[in-house]
């Protein structure tokens, strides 16, 4: 059995997830998540960073591994809003989630709002119709049908 990185004593309570085992602390409801069963929680580009970080990061920490009980390390890494601190052991390849962490891990980055069906209707009609009076407004001699086509698409409408 595995014991908690944070609570000395408390014992951790297995989680069958879809995509493996974790265990967690129900006392501070910290995570202990193993590399592998983060790549099918997390968009595979969060993980790789998250990894790459880690393993990058200086042998510092007060948190035990609760697979092997050795000192874990201590690593930041950037999150939508913020940053977190996050333990990890290099040897057993896992990650120690504070509780909310993993959550904060996987919220996704903050975008656009998405347009209403109306929006989108609204800013074609205005493309269309600032792109017909570009063409009306062209300069003069720039002719009509192809030689338009040809002024639009910013090349020579005469002889080379």
């Amino acid at each position: 059995m595995y014991s908690c990185a944070k609570c000395p004593g408390q014992s951790l309570v297995r989680i069958e997830r879809g995509s493996g085992l974790s265990f967690a602390c129900p006392e501070c409801r910290g995570q202990m998540i193993g590399i592998g069963v983060l790549r099918q929680l997390l968009p595979k580009p969060v993980v790789n960073t998250l990894w790459q970080t880690a393993i990058r990061s200086p042998d510092s920490g007060t948190a035990h591994c609760p697979g092997c009980t050795m000192a874990m390390q201590t690593f930041m890494t950037p999150v939508p809003g913020g940053t977190l601190t996050l333990d990890v052991c290099k040897r057993c390849c896992l990650i120690w989630f504070d509780d909310q962490e993993l959550e904060a891990l996987s919220r996704p980055e903050p975008t656009e709002k998405e347009l209403s069906p109306e929006s989108k209707v609204a800013m074609a009609k205005f493309q269309v119709e600032w792109e017909r009076q570009q063409i009306e407004n062209r300069p003069i001699g720039t002719g009509q049908g192809w030689e338009a086509f040809l002024y639009w698409l910013k090349m020579p409408s005469t002889g080379c």
